[in-house]
């Protein structure tokens, strides 16, 4: 068996280069319902808008994870399909691009790369992946016209994570989310 951390693979010079992205994670007692601002962007027309990833109510009743490219003036109360976590003032009143983040009618100002709300590992986990892949893309667009190839590199704790010898499929739970991701991430570059 052998050990191979981070630190390990940049002093062998198995890597040139680590970048690391922190997501951090807030409790806040007047929100209950998950909330990821993962990015501010800038549309063509110069207007700044809130890429998050919320809980919104399918018509079943069913509550599911959906991301979304919010605008000023946008109620998370209404696109949620009235979910009560959501409903004491989280209307955009500000997003600004300059200091990463957005605020909201009551108050709370949310910084890109924070998640707030009910949040489990698996969550922190997806987030990460989805991350990775993201810069990847990003970074993989950047190169491409130079003949760089971009590889990421996963440090995991455990290969069943990853490879799941016991399932039919033999993927383990970072390898689906891994696949969710990049098929939703794929989508939006393509």
């Amino acid at each position: 068996m052998h050990r191979l951390d981070t630190f390990d693979a940049y002093n062998q010079n198995l890597v040139k280069k680590i970048a690391v992205r922190g997501i951090d994670i807030r409790r806040l007692s007047g929100i209950n319902a998950y909330l990821y601002l993962e990015s501010i962007e800038i549309s063509k027309n110069a207007t700044p808008f809130a890429r998050v990833e919320m809980e919104v109510k399918l018509e079943s009743g069913e509550i599911r994870r959906q991301r979304r490219r919010l605008k000023l003036g946008d109620n998370l109360y209404k696109l949620s399909r009235n979910l009560a976590a959501y409903q004491q003032g989280f209307t955009f009143s500000q997003i600004d691009y300059n200091k990463d983040s957005a605020e909201f009618t009551n108050g709370y100002e949310l910084f890109a790369g924070r998640a707030v709300g009910n949040l489990e590992e698996q969550d922190l986990r997806r987030i990460q992946i989805r991350e990775m892949i993201q810069a990847h893309l990003d970074k993989e667009k950047e190169l491409y016209g130079q003949g760089i190839k971009v590889l990421p590199l996963f440090f995991i704790d455990e290969v069943a994570k990853y490879r799941d010898c016991y399932r039919e499929d033999e993927k383990g739970e970072y390898a689906r989310i891994f696949e969710e991701e990049y098929e939703n991430l794929q989508s939006e570059h393509l």
